[in-house]
């Protein structure tokens, strides 16, 4: 099926409501939004997103191009279902999408679900995401650390040393998103691995935003949450803050 015979079907199943309610959400105003329910999307995605890479790529692109998030969320799915079909030559691709995505929802998926599995399957990858981790534009940098959930949640296992390096620059950074991602990968490594998030969080109480500390500590057993949280306000409460007009703007 065409991009446009889906769009179609979507403008179908669309409710003004729902549509509203999603262009609040994400706060993407250039998009048009149909309000098109998750089962309508997956059926979609299942049922006319190909799965050959060039023709899903072709897919995806000019989802893209359409500028409606409905259409855009099916190529995503897309993207998850056929993400075997993809490999380490299309990582510039992905780059590519992910840097005009401007949203969590659309990065953060494609981030864990279709470039974790290429770098697990390719692990001279890794490289890529060491390039994306500097980056300028901090929707390039997040997807860096969030590819290293993937691996962990399906083996158990991923680059600690990578990641935690990673949450080391991203908790002190002022972009409120890649703090987040910083404490969102620390309660996915403390749930298999806390003693090693502990011994993480204990030493950087003092400078650890909130954010960061209170996603990390989730996981821990709760005495000991309560006394790392117990510790962090103390910390905090001797730190001295920079008055409103010195703290750098926000993006």
């Amino acid at each position: 099926m065409t991009v446009e015979a889906v769009l179609h079907t979507l403008r179908a199943e669309s409710n003004p409501a729902r549509a509203a309610w999603d262009r609040a959400y994400l706060k993407l105003p250039d998009l048009e939004f149909l309000g098109t329910t998750l089962p309508t999307l997956r059926t979609c995605a299942r049922n006319c997103v190909p799965s050959d890479p060039t023709e899903l790529k072709a897919f995806v692109d000019k989802a893209w191009s359409t500028g409606v998030w409905d259409l855009r969320a099916v190529a995503v799915v897309g993207l998850q279902r056929h993400q075997r079909r993809l490999g380490e030559a299309d990582l510039v691709w992905l780059e590519d999408l992910l840097r005009k995505s401007f949203t969590w929802a659309v990065i953060d998926a494609v981030a864990v679900h279709v470039v974790g599995p290429i770098v697990h399957r390719n692990s001279s990858s890794l490289l890529t995401l060491d390039r994306w981790a500097t980056d300028s534009d901090f929707w390039v940098r997040r997807p860096a650390l969030l590819a290293l959930l993937w691996p962990l949640r399906k083996t158990g296992n991923t680059d600690v040393d990578r990641l935690l390096r990673w949450c080391d620059t991203f908790a002190n950074e002022r972009e409120f998103f890649l703090r987040k991602a910083a404490g969102w990968a620390l309660r996915e490594l403390g749930r298999r691995q806390p003693d090693t998030v502990d011994a993480w969080v204990e030493p950087r109480l003092a400078q650890l935003n909130a954010v960061t500390f209170r996603e990390a500590v989730k996981p821990l057993p709760a005495e000991r949450r309560m006394v790392l949280t117990a510790a962090w306000k103390t910390s905090r409460s001797t730190v001295k803050r920079p008055a409103r007009g010195d703290e750098p703007p926000r993006r």
